[in-house]
């Protein structure tokens, strides 16, 4: 399909945009939340030549919704990063919140939100399906601190069972952590058991025997301060 010199219907990007320049914004739309063309234009029934496809009209939703993020960035640059007083300030692009991904979601929102739905079996299964897909990628933070924050969200609403299989499946996934240790045995301590949670600890030094506080919440169970 031959790009056109000539664009209808653009509302944010310059009217006199040149077709190269427009081509290389939209594979950067593309990328960024890792669609194609069709996720926003309707029409074609050619992925690859594009034939067909009705590039002006706004039927898509998704179309609408890029307009609107695309005022958002715009507005975060020129009216926000680009009053810092710096030289060459930092600019922030789609990729900066999607990374690949349609919906720029943090794992630990998506485990909570999945518990919460689904159950704590569902969202451990469900844990594994982007970690396969995405790990490496930058699209998701697959170290251990997005499950310590959903364990430790769900230690403060006293649901203590799931903290504690949470805790237990991250430690998993990061055995050679002392953090992870240390967490479990926190919410060991708020169960009332002092066995368990010295076990944890214990591992947790035998990881990393300089972590201090580790050494002094294992004094602290010991002693029943």
């Amino acid at each position: 399909m031959k790009i056109p010199d000539e664009f209808e219907n653009l509302q944010i990007l310059p009217k006199d945009i040149d077709n190269r320049e427009l081509v290389s914004v939209m594979r950067g739309f593309a990328g960024a939340l890792g669609k194609r063309c069709s996720f926003c234009h309707v029409g074609g029934d050619d992925p690859n030549s594009l034939q067909g496809m009705d590039f002006a009209t706004d039927e898509r939703e998704q179309k609408k919704t890029a307009r609107a993020m695309m005022q958002m960035v715009n507005d975060i640059n020129e009216n926000h990063l680009g009053k810092l007083d710096r030289e060459s300030p930092l600019k922030v692009q789609c990729v900066t919140c999607h990374h690949g991904v349609e919906k720029p979601e943090t794992i630990d929102s998506i485990m909570l939100g999945l518990i919460d739905s689904e159950g704590l079996e569902a969202a451990s299964a469900r844990y594994e399906e982007p970690r396969e897909e995405y790990y490496g990628s930058g699209a998701y933070n697959f170290d251990a601190g997005p499950l310590n924050a959903v364990a430790e969200e769900l230690a403060r609403g006293e649901r203590l069972d799931e903290a504690v299989r949470v805790m237990e499946m991250n430690i998993e996934f990061h055995s050679g952590e002392s953090h992870p240790h240390v967490l479990l045995a926190q919410i060991h301590v708020q169960r009332g058991e002092k066995e368990a949670a010295i076990a944890s600890l214990e591992r947790a030094l035998e990881i990393d025997p300089d972590n201090g506080w580790a050494r002094g919440m294992l004094e602290r169970v010991r002693t029943g301060d």
